[in-house]
């Protein structure tokens, strides 16, 4: 389809397993390519957890979600 943008994924890090109470880092880095971000939602099976919407007043919104911790002051 002419005059569309893609979005692509460039780097991605999800821990496959983790141990109770441990603490991760997941990072998911794209490249726009011309176009804007609407969002960006992390979710682990069915549970959306975490969304992140630069355009919104709230840019960060965090779900409870049994056994997630989101600590927003290391978001970057």
């Amino acid at each position: 389809m002419r005059g569309t943008a893609g979005i692509r994924i460039t780097e991605m890090h999800v821990p496959r397993l983790v141990r109770v109470a441990s603490t991760v880092k997941l990072a998911c880095r794209v490249d726009l390519q011309g176009a804007s971000l609407y969002s960006l939602n992390w979710w682990r099976g069915s549970e959306q957890f975490y969304q992140f919407s630069p355009s919104s007043e709230d840019q960060i919104t965090v779900w409870e979600s049994h056994g997630i911790t989101v600590d927003v002051s290391l978001d970057s």
